[in-house]
């Protein structure tokens, strides 16, 4: 079973912003000692299932829907950095292969194999002075324990419910500069470039540009922290979002997070954990 796919554009454009981000970061070739440093890590996960089906008369002996009785899976995760200077380029693909077989008329078919490559992350990170650092390439940044319904998020609301053990958010596509003045206020500017393929949160909406700033203040030694979140996104204008997390004691925690929208949707989460989640949405009109 072949595990490395052809590439599709996209995955050749990034390919390439991989290769120049590298490029970027090799020492020239000459006798000074290098001051590139280089960091790799990798998981591989492999597994397999065997199931019996059931006899119907909609799907006599697997002839109509010839559904796999076989399945095997192997992902693969290189994680790589490498830093010069102040420079600092991560990346982190996965690669996926699956194959399946199925019985039919109880004769085994032909093994149907798929492979799939993503990027978890592929970025350049440049820590420009001791406050100021830019982040640009494909990465996730995520706040708070909301996860997929982060209200005051809205690059990254994923949109998937159920989740095993290999699940990963994809990375977008992200200009971010961060701006940490001291080690209780920080600044984040973030804006979303290009689409990844992956679906909006709202049902049947299409791509749109996003950026936000995000203003956090903390105390308590980092345990107690509150945000407020300035956002754009293309047709839909501005939205304001906000959130809090208190400490209420050893290891229990309230999290509250929103946003608003003037004519858009409104969306408030939030959590006492780690003994419960509490969720609450829908359509707000100011």
């Amino acid at each position: 079973m072949t595990l490395l796919p052809q590439p599709s554009i996209q995955q050749s454009k990034r390919t390439r912003g991989v290769a120049l981000a590298l490029a970027l970061l090799l020492p020239e070739a000459s006798g000074a000692e290098s001051l590139t440093t280089w960091d790799f890590s990798s998981a591989l996960w492999v597994a397999g299932s065997h199931r019996e089906l059931a006899e119907s008369g909609a799907n006599p002996q697997n002839q109509i829907l010839k559904l796999p009785e076989r399945e095997g899976i192997v992902e693969f995760r290189p994680d790589l950095r490498v830093t010069r200077s102040s420079l600092v380029f991560t990346a982190r693909p996965r690669f996926i292969g699956t194959a399946t077989k199925a019985d039919v008329l109880g004769v085994s078919q032909k093994t149907e194999t798929e492979q799939e490559l993503d990027w978890i992350d592929a970025y350049l990170s440049w820590s420009v002075a001791d406050a100021w650092a830019v982040h640009y390439g494909i990465h996730n940044f995520q706040w708070g324990p909301a996860e997929a319904v982060s209200p005051s998020n809205r690059i990254f609301r994923d949109p998937v419910t159920v989740k095993d053990t290999l699940y990963t958010t994809a990375g977008r596509h992200l200009l971010r500069v961060n701006y940490t003045p001291s080690e209780t206020w920080s600044q984040v500017f973030m804006a979303e470039l290009s689409d990844n393929g992956e679906p909006e949160f709202e049902a049947e909406e299409d791509y749109a540009r996003k950026a936000l700033l995000k203003n956090e203040f903390s105390w308590a030694g980092g345990a107690n922290y509150a945000g407020l979140v300035v956002g754009w996104r293309e047709e839909l204008g501005a939205w304001l979002g906000e959130y809090l997390n208190l400490e209420l004691t050893d290891g229990l925690y309230f999290y509250f997070d929103a946003s608003h929208q003037r004519g858009g949707a409104g969306l408030v989460s939030h959590s006492i954990l780690p003994w419960g989640n509490c969720l609450k949405s829908g359509r707000a009109r100011e």
